[in-house]
C-alpha cells in the first residue's frame, strides 16, 4: 500500500467509468492514462488512485485512471479494447498524444503495450511514450526466474496465473513479450522494475526491453531498478 499523496484532486471521469487525479503543479496540458494491475482479473481506477496520483504529482501531469473489464467474465481482447477506446476519449478531451504518455503497473503493463499496438494498427495518433512499471509482459510464462526462483515467488506460476486472466494458457502471440513489434511504433518506453521478488518481475522487464528481443530494435528503452520498490 503506497502512501496518500498529497495536494491532488479527485474528480469523476465518468465516461469511461474512472476517475482523473490532477495535481496542484498540473501544467495544464500534460496527461497520463494509467492502467491498474491486478492479474486482469481484480482492481480498479479507485483502488489504484494513490498510485496513478504520485505519478502526476512527480510529472506534473493529469491522470486519468479508466475502468477496463476483467476475466474471467470478460477475457482478452476485451481489456485491450477498452484500453484503446479510453486513450481515444482522453484525446477527444482535448489532451494532445505529443503530451501524452500511457503507464501501467504489473498486468497492466502488458495492456499498456497492447493498447498502444491496437492503436498504431488503427491508425490512431499514438502517445509520446510508455511507461511499464514491474512489468507482467510474458502472458506465456516463459522466463527462467518463474521456475528457477519459485521458492521466492508469492502467488500463482505458470499456467495458473494464464488461466487466472484467460481461462486458458495463453499462447506466445498474445504475449507483448513476444509480440511487442514496437519497432513499428517508434515510442520511447521507459521501463521499472523491483529488485525483490525473486527477480520475476526484473527477469521479465530485463527480456521485454533488450535491444534484441522481439520488436525492440529501435525502440528508445530506458530501464530502471528500484530497490526499494
Amino acid at each position: 500500500m503506497t502512501s496518500e499523496p498529497e495536494g491532488v484532486t479527485y474528480e469523476e471521469a465518468y465516461a469511461v467509468d474512472g476517475l482523473w487525479a490532477t495535481p496542484q503543479n498540473w501544467d495544464g496540458g500534460s496527461a497520463i492514462m494509467y492502467l491498474y494491475g491486478g492479474g486482469y482479473v481484480i482492481s480498479s481506477p479507485h483502488s489504484r488512485r494513490k498510485l496513478a496520483s504520485h505519478l502526476a504529482n512527480a510529472s506534473g501531469a493529469r491522470a486519468l485512471v479508466p475502468r477496463y473489464h476483467l476475466a474471467p467474465e470478460r477475457p482478452f481482447p476485451s481489456a485491450v479494447e477498452d484500453a484503446a477506446a479510453d486513450y481515444r476519449w482522453l484525446l477527444e478531451e482535448g489532451l494532445h498524444p505529443k503530451r501524452t504518455v500511457v503507464a501501467g503497473d504489473s498486468s497492466a503493463d502488458g495492456l499498456a503495450v497492447a493498447a498502444m499496438l491496437k492503436l498504431r494498427d488503427d491508425g490512431q495518433p499514438l502517445p509520446v511514450g510508455g511507461v511499464p512499471i514491474s512489468p507482467w509482459v510474458d502472458l506465456a510464462c516463459t522466463g527462467e526466474t518463474l521456475d528457477a526462483r519459485r521458492e521466492c515467488q508469492r502467488g500463482p506460476h505458470g499456467d495458473q496465473s494464464q488461466r487466472a486472466a484467460h481461462g486458458r494458457p495463453v499462447p506466445p502471440r498474445r504475449s507483448s513479450a513476444h509480440a511487442a513489434r514496437l519497432a513499428a511504433v517508434r515510442r520511447p518506453v521507459g521501463l521499472a522494475a523491483p529488485a525483490h521478488r525473486g527477480g520475476r518481475r526484473r527477469g521479465a522487464a530485463r527480456r521485454f526491453g533488450a535491444p534484441r528481443s522481439a520488436g525492440m530494435a529501435g525502440v528508445d528503452v530506458t530501464l530502471y531498478i528500484g530497490a526499494r520498490m
